[in-house]
């Protein structure tokens, strides 16, 4: 517009309009004409550039001013993306949590229902004199027992390797299988003129024809060995460790067994009781806990829990 509103820019040189202003604002025009023959050539050359220059730079500043706006822009969906990723995350923390405590919940009460087979069977096994019905009972006890799963293979059906016993496959050790009882057992003794085998399953010891009996392999005897170990109830998992007395080095040795016990055990929250004292051993182990990979945070007790004598400890 020609108009002086002009914007001040330190350090940079700028065109001069003032004749052009002052033609504008109604200055005769042979007085105008009269001060531009008063320019050189190099003046008018140099104004020329500086304004070719202004143009550049208001064009650049231009660009600028989109280019910020545009990065602004997609700093915004950015934004918005990580929020929706954050939250995506603690839905699935959120689920995963659920499906570990309702894993728990499924794991406990299987647990608990297998030793109550257990313990039926144990006091079958421990009569003086046990009877064809007894020998039935545990039968249908330890088929029950076997339903039972402890893993993600629920219902899932394995093929058995057995083969048949014969007077050349069998010898003291041999891992058999009891076809009568369904059940499985150890060689410990064989006579090869009666052809039978002397059995021990449990606490039993049985006399057996070859007929009878069904040789296990050593695969299928190892992954039944790798199964009992998995499935064997374990013992309830300990929720707090006391360390009063220990040194700091003991104590963070003892703490991070306990860590990682519970992590195995899938506990979510556990407890150390260090004392108050002079306050070395629970600043050791706070310093400890801050660098621990499996630890997502922990605070002292409240009121009526020990206060600043434990610290709870939240695992990841």
């Amino acid at each position: 517009t020609l108009k002086p509103l002009y914007s001040i820019k330190i350090g940079l040189p700028g065109a001069s309009n003032a004749l052009a202003i002052a033609r504008r604002l109604g200055m005769p025009s042979d007085v105008l004409d009269e001060a531009m023959n008063y320019l050189s050539d190099g003046a008018r050359s140099f104004e020329n550039v500086l304004r070719r220059a202004e143009e550049s730079r208001v064009k650049a500043d231009e660009a600028h001013r989109l280019a910020e706006s545009e990065r602004l822009e997609w700093q915004k969906k950015l934004d918005e993306l990580n929020k929706k990723i954050e939250d995506l995350n603690r839905e699935r923390e959120k689920l995963n949590k659920n499906a570990r405590t309702e894993s728990r919940k499924i794991i406990a009460e299987r647990t608990e229902r297998a030793e109550e087979l257990l313990a039926q069977m144990e006091e079958i096994f421990l009569k003086e004199n046990i009877s064809e019905s007894d020998i039935i009972a545990a039968r249908t006890l330890k088929n029950k027992l076997g339903n039972i799963q402890f893993d993600e293979q629920d219902g899932e059906k394995k093929v058995v390797d057995y083969a048949d016993a014969t007077k050349d496959n069998i010898k003291v050790g041999t891992a058999v299988y009891i076809i009568p009882m369904e059940t499985r057992g150890t060689v410990s003794g064989f006579n090869p003129k009666k052809g039978e085998a002397e059995v021990i399953c449990g606490s039993i010891k049985m006399h057996l024809k070859l007929s009878e009996l069904k040789i296990i392999s050593q695969k299928e005897e190892k992954a039944q060995k790798v199964k009992l170990v998995k499935h064997i109830p374990r013992e309830q998992p300990i929720l707090e460790i006391n360390v009063l007395g220990l040194t700091v080095v003991e104590a963070i040795y003892e703490v991070d067994n306990f860590i990682d016990r519970a992590v195995t055990d899938n506990l979510e929250e556990i407890k150390v009781i260090h004392g108050v004292g002079t306050g070395k051993l629970k600043n050791a182990i706070a310093e400890h806990l801050k660098k621990h990979k499996n630890v997502e945070s922990f605070c002292s007790g409240k009121y009526g829990e020990g206060e600043t004598g434990v610290t709870f400890i939240k695992l990841k």
